[in-house]
């Protein structure tokens, strides 16, 4: 009660800003805070110290270097030993010891030992707790030929080593990858009469353990039972590290049972070796019982026991449990391996199928593709073989329309990458890979391989696809003609691409703005200014949004009739719409402003910049680049991941063969 009041009177001193008139007064205000660890509180009265006249001494720098390392101000603790030896201030063992403990414990070697050596040359005597914190630094670092040299030092001086000092010793040597030396000194601590404690035999079980030995550490663990040590949870995890790093699997998973049953609460540590022990076993269930238990005992999962959970369902064939271990693992924002995850899903799926679950079997395909990983045609075939077993016809010819979109989908990409390539050739032998799925091949990936041969110059292959396509009873839309028109754009005339459009309107196909975009383009090129633009009115009141191809074209257009007030319109329309404009449109309106005479300096000076800028850098354009896949985009929806996926397999699958009808 006296001391209390005593610190409660120091502390509101301290508040109103009092100062102490007496030495005594300083002396035993810090003595009361650094035993209530108020090292901030200390630090501030030995600055007042200072202040009104009053040098601190070794004392009282020493009761505030301990409420600094008690409090684990490590740095606070050394830097009040470098204003000691600033201010010339004299210091003692017990200080030192404090600081070169702070030290060790933030695993800092290099400060520890200088620190050794100013005690030397200040003549300051190093004793047994000086040594101690030095070999604990060692063993931070596992620096275990420094920790010999300081052990031979403090013989040499006469100090007299501990219990502790050989268990540092023993656990220095462990961490410096010398198990053996650390075996040694345990025996020598024998031969010397030096009484072992638990920490010995933990350490000496350590020992063992790097060296693969687990006989021999799991006596030294009877051993401790038999002296009646306390068996505490490190000397668990100890033995149990051991165990399964020499994969006795069973051994480990009886001592961490022994150890529930004695009362000790496993840690995630234990647990995770627990779980290691299962993988190592391929016993996913009692992997799996392990995790339910620890969230039980309110012990959070990390990633690696999740993982080694995962592991040992995998080995164990518990294919369900294992996706569901995933999942979680995803959810949480680990991350994992697709083709890992794509695995277990698989297996999970082909198990569940051959087992006769097949709810078990359509959920878990259900859950796959929540995961956006994409199945293919063997495991929804598993999936529909399942459900028809389970007579859940329904759910099967679902999936069976499902299975024709994505095999139809997978293709379409296959399709549009090797047109982006040139190889019209090896696109078209995906729609035989089609027909071998089982499948017909539907518009939109005869509509792929059109523009693939359009793109490729091979108009008439073209052609040959449009007439296939008729003949097999598919009705060709407006990206179909699309296709045809650009091809007839680049290597026919421009009446035979206006008599195509003629015949695709008497067919009844509505024409969209690709459609329109090849007219005008082509027209303009041609000089037919008067037909483009009757086709871009026509496109304007059938509310077709013209893109910068199309716009640029009806801007050469009107600059071919003389219309330079509608050039000014039309460029200053695209650039409130932010469209890049192309050379000839470009050209226009600079021409169009010097005809007109209208002021607007500033942006006939912006036309003129870009129009510079395109002839250093000539581009190639083609008046309607046909892009089919890229207009159905909605339809299909492919992802790039998928795409580049596909690409692969076809590369190493698809061989180009010659065109065949």
């Amino acid at each position: 009660m006296e001391e209390g009041g005593a610190m409660r009177d120091a502390i509101a001193a301290l508040r109103r800003g009092d100062v102490f008139t007496q030495m005594h007064e300083y002396t035993k205000a810090l003595h009361i805070l650094a035993r209530r660890r108020l090292w901030r509180e200390a630090k501030t009265v030995l600055s007042t110290m200072w202040y009104t006249g009053f040098k601190p001494d070794c004392a009282s720098y020493r009761a505030v270097v301990v409420a600094c390392q008690n409090s684990r101000r490590d740095k606070d603790a050394a830097q009040l030993l470098e204003e000691m030896i600033e201010h010339g201030i004299s210091r003692d063992t017990s200080l030192y010891n404090a600081v070169v403990g702070a030290h060790a414990r933030s695993r800092k070697l290099l400060p520890v030992l200088q620190l050794l050596q100013d005690m030397d040359s200040s003549g300051v005597e190093r004793d047994i707790i000086t040594y101690q914190a030095a070999l604990q630094a060692c063993e931070k670092e596992g620096q275990w030929m420094k920790a010999l040299q300081l052990f031979e030092d403090m013989l040499n001086r006469g100090i007299q080593p501990t219990t502790k000092i050989f268990n540092s010793l023993m656990l220095t040597c462990t961490s410096g990858g010398q198990p053996e030396k650390a075996l040694n000194t345990f025996r020598q601590m024998e031969q010397l009469g030096i009484p072992r404690d638990a920490v010995s035999y933990v350490a000496a079980i350590g020992a063992f353990g790097k060296l693969l030995n687990w006989e021999p550490a799991l006596g030294l663990f009877e051993e401790m039972r038999k002296h009646k040590f306390e068996i505490n949870i490190k000397a668990y995890s100890a033995i149990i590290s051991v165990l399964v790093e020499a994969r006795q699997c069973n051994p480990a998973l009886q001592k961490f049972e022994e150890m529930q049953t004695s009362g000790i609460q496993p840690n995630l540590v234990l647990y995770r070796l627990a779980v290691r022990a299962c993988e190592l076993s391929r016993d996913g269930r009692g992997a799996l019982y392990l995790v339910r238990a620890m969230r039980q005992e309110k012990v959070e999962p990390d990633k690696a026991l999740l993982e080694s959970a995962a592991l040992a369902c995998e080995k164990g064939k518990n294919w369900p449990e294992a996706v569901t271990l995933m999942e979680e693992m995803q959810q949480r924002g680990f991350t994992l391996k697709k083709q890992r995850f794509r695995d277990a899903y698989r297996a999970a799926i082909l198990a569940s199928e051959e087992a006769g679950e097949g709810e078990q079997a359509y959920e878990m395909f259900r859950s796959m593709e929540r995961s956006k990983i994409s199945p293919d045609k063997d495991l929804y075939e598993s999936v529909i073989r399942a459900c028809g077993r389970c007579s859940q016809f329904e759910r099967k010819a679902q999936l069976e329309m499902q299975m024709e979109e994505h095999t139809m989908k997978k293709h379409t990409m296959a399709i549009s990458a090797w047109g982006r390539q040139g190889e019209w050739e090896s696109a078209i032998n995906v729609l035989d890979l089609i027909r071998e799925d089982g499948f017909s091949p539907n518009l939109i990936t005869r509509n792929a391989c059109l523009t693939a041969c359009q793109k490729a110059g091979r108009w008439d292959i073209a052609l040959q696809i449009f007439d296939d396509l008729r003949n097999d009873g598919l009705q060709p839309d407006a990206f179909t003609h699309f296709g045809v028109m650009c091809a007839l754009d680049e290597h026919k005339s421009v009446e035979e691409l206006l008599a195509w459009f003629e015949n695709m309107k008497r067919e009844g196909v509505q024409p969209n703005r690709l459609t329109y975009r090849v007219l005008v383009c082509a027209c303009e090129a041609a000089g037919l200014w008067e037909k483009a633009l009757t086709f871009f009115d026509e496109m304007r009141s059938l509310e077709l949004q013209p893109d910068s191809q199309t716009m640029s074209a009806a801007i050469g257009a009107c600059a071919q009739a003389g219309f330079w007030e509608a050039v000014v319109e039309l460029i200053t329309e695209m650039r409130a719409n932010k469209q890049q404009a192309l050379p000839i449109a470009l050209d226009a309106a600079i021409k169009a402003f010097e005809e007109t005479g209208q002021s607007h300096t500033e942006l006939a000076e912006s036309f003129k910049q870009e129009s510079d800028s395109w002839s250093r850098e000539p581009r190639q354009l083609k008046h309607a680049e046909a892009d089919i896949v890229a207009e159905a985009a909605d339809e299909v929806k492919r992802s790039e991941e998928e795409w580049a996926r596909l690409q692969r397999q076809y590369n190493r699958h698809v061989r180009p063969s010659g065109w065949s009808k």
